[in-house]
């Protein structure tokens, strides 16, 4: 997933682009190639700020389900020293920190092709694990005689204890 932040990273005015569980867990980072902090603090920020952003989206989305509209996909905070931008998906955030003079529209086309690559390699997985359990069906509480199996042969079975393979005959 690295692969995919480092090109949102390498973006003028982006100091950290991140992926986030729902929950506030990090589950990639990338920084500006540029910064140079402690690794230790490092990760204690992205956590925490991982959190925090997190627990930020989770109460406007809280805030405006009684208003009956969907829940907010992108979100905005704006700061005196930067930004911070959300962008929800399936399973996951987005979400980027931008510096001073950035202005949080002039990453949104890029954030939206990242979340758009992300949920496509997401999906072509899931379409690969559908498809395997779609050819190999689990044989049935009856043993059928005349089976077909996936490439297309047709195999001659009994219930007899010498075909199935068991110890003692």
């Amino acid at each position: 997933m690295i692969e995919v932040l480092e090109p949102l990273a390498a973006l003028p005015g982006v100091e950290l682009s991140m992926l986030v569980t729902p929950d506030g867990m990090p589950i990639a980072v990338a920084h500006r190639r540029d910064a140079v902090e402690e690794e230790g603090s490092s990760a204690l920020k992205g956590e925490a700020l991982a959190a925090l952003a997190i627990g930020w989206s989770n109460e406007l989305r809280l805030a405006t389900a009684p208003l009956s509209w969907s829940e907010p996909t992108r979100a905005v905070l704006r700061c005196a020293r930067g930004s911070i931008v959300m962008r929800r998906m399936r399973g996951a955030v987005l979400l980027l920190v931008l510096g001073r003079g950035v202005s949080p529209e002039d990453v949104r086309l890029s954030m939206d092709g990242t979340v758009a690559r992300i949920e496509r390699s997401l999906r072509g997985s899931d379409d690969r694990s559908s498809s395997t359990h779609a050819t190999s069906n689990p044989p049935g509480p009856i043993p059928n005689p005349r089976a077909v199996e996936p490439d297309g042969l047709v195999q001659e079975r009994t219930n007899t204890a010498r075909s199935e393979g068991l110890p003692g005959n």
